[in-house]
């Protein structure tokens, strides 16, 4: 990957970069599936914590819908459907600055951690 000039060499790299990030996550949601997931967020410290999750969470394109499941302490149970199930979700919020990705659970629910 070369340019004539150091600007064109960088433009080339972001094109590059870009491509391949759009291939490994190229996602049309109205394609696939619909599928109940559950999430459990952690790090929940105020009401207004989390409706800024549930906001962000019922703004992805995947998600068909999100419910309360409850909640207790600093956690919070939440009742998704999600076009692509789990493993999708885990890699939409992976590219956000509001979760991250927790440890896997036994039972196979989603962990997130607020940030």
């Amino acid at each position: 990957m070369r340019g004539t000039d150091n600007v064109s060499t960088l433009r080339a790299a972001a094109d590059e970069t870009a491509n391949r990030l759009a291939s490994r996550y190229a996602f049309d949601a109205a394609d696939s599936e619909p599928v109940a997931v559950v999430a459990i967020v952690h790090g929940i410290d105020s009401a207004e914590e989390f409706a800024r999750i549930h906001a962000y969470l019922s703004s992805l394109s995947v998600v068909r819908s999100v419910t309360d499941g409850g909640a207790a302490a600093d956690l919070l149970n939440l009742n998704l459907v999600v076009a692509g199930g789990a493993e999708r979700l885990r890699q939409i919020v992976a590219l956000n600055d509001i979760l991250s990705v927790g440890p896997e659970s036994t039972d196979g629910s989603v962990v997130l951690e607020a940030r």
